[in-house]
């Protein structure tokens, strides 16, 4: 049997064969959706109903597919644990006086996560190990002052050297104790 069909160009073209259509399928010029006629009919209808269509004609080859790129995990555990520490040791000296450990942990993490960083530029960090390092020696210093200040405050206080001279007396009476 023989049919017509609608060009790209929408027109009518043919007489083809059926086999001639399958060809024209298979090289792209009509797809499955391209209407047909059989000679002598009146109606037009999809070339998958007229013409026995194979599962992939009319479609493009199919593509290699691409490997996906290979992501690194880029995140420096010891940075960040550097930064957070570091951040948290003002907030934990004035608090519950963890806050020198948490300087150190932070210090000691940021030259630890700059090492790392130096080691393995791609794995980054470096800018969170060193933010973290100098904001653990920042911390430590402002603690220091802090200590400072209130020892300062302690010792020009009356009642606490009077405190401290009378705590110091009871300590020198037990230790002339237990001597006895």
């Amino acid at each position: 049997m023989n049919y017509y069909y609608i060009s790209a160009e929408n027109k009518a073209e043919g007489p083809v064969s059926a086999e001639q259509l399958q060809t024209l399928l298979a090289a792209g010029t009509v797809n499955a959706g391209t209407k047909v006629a059989a000679v002598g009919a009146n109606e037009w209808v999809p070339i998958s109903v007229a013409v026995p269509v194979p599962m992939n004609a009319g479609m493009p080859p199919p593509i290699n597919p691409v490997p996906a790129p290979k992501i690194q995990n880029t995140a420096n555990g010891l940075a960040v644990t550097s930064l957070v520490f570091s951040l948290l040791a003002i907030p934990g000296a004035l608090f519950c006086c963890c806050g020198p450990v948490f300087a150190i942990v932070g210090i000691v993490c940021g030259h630890l996560g700059l090492a790392r960083a130096k080691k393995n530029p791609a794995g980054g960090g470096r800018g969170l190990a060193l933010a973290g390092t100098i904001i653990g020696y920042v911390s430590v210093l402002f603690l220091m002052l802090l200590a400072g200040i209130f020892v300062a405050l302690a010792l020009n206080d009356p009642r606490f050297m009077d405190d401290l001279k009378l705590e110091m007396e009871r300590i020198r009476q037990e230790q002339y104790r237990e001597l006895d």
